[in-house]
């Protein structure tokens, strides 16, 4: 029995342009039995008169390339790098200010031994 998924994507990716051929290896790749696939596309090519190409296709869909979606992740990138930055640099002013508190004491001696 044919599976009926199968002969709808062979179908609509016949009727996009594609060659039977191609429309079939996607359907390998992507993990079908290889007989349920050649048993849709012998259906396929029974019902269009032995020729696939006799499906015409159908109207592309163009689609336009857009970068706002790559321009937005850089964005975001850029701005969680910059926090990154940020909170780190943070860090390591509390860090130093916690260490001269702790240390005051012996960091006093050490200057004034300097001027001594």
């Amino acid at each position: 029995m044919v599976k009926q998924e199968i002969l709808d994507g062979l179908k609509e990716s016949v009727s996009r342009g594609e060659t039977l051929r191609n429309s079939m290896m996607s359907f390998l790749n992507a993990g079908y039995k290889k007989v349920d696939i050649e048993e849709a596309a012998r259906t396929l090519m029974m019902h269009s008169g032995g020729q696939a190409k006799t499906i015409q296709p159908g109207p592309r869909e163009v689609q336009p390339v857009s970068s706002y979606h790559e321009q937005k992740l850089k964005r975001v990138s850029k701005e969680t790098s910059a926090k990154i930055v940020v909170s780190g640099v943070i860090v390591m002013l509390v860090v130093l200010l916690v260490g001269m508190i702790a240390f005051r004491n012996p960091i006093i001696g050490y200057i004034n031994g300097l001027f001594v």
